[in-house]
């Protein structure tokens, strides 16, 4: 559930983190991002990774078997 979750929260964000940098310059009627507006963008995905390994420490191995 939380890998769902976290997609459809940080696609928009880095969409928008994307955004934020752009100059309005346009090449074959696509928009133009710079390095650096994707260097800032993607930042969220090792955030994601961490917050990620964080609630994995949290996580109860049950073997295969009911939980009670």
């Amino acid at each position: 559930m939380f890998n769902a979750l976290c997609g459809a929260i940080s696609e928009p964000l880095i969409g928008h983190l994307l955004y934020l940098g752009w100059h309005g310059k346009m090449v074959a009627g696509a928009r133009f991002f710079s390095q650096q507006d994707y260097h800032r963008g993607l930042i969220i995905l090792p955030i994601d990774l961490v917050i990620a390994i964080i609630i994995l420490a949290f996580c109860k191995e049950t073997y295969a078997k009911a939980m009670d």
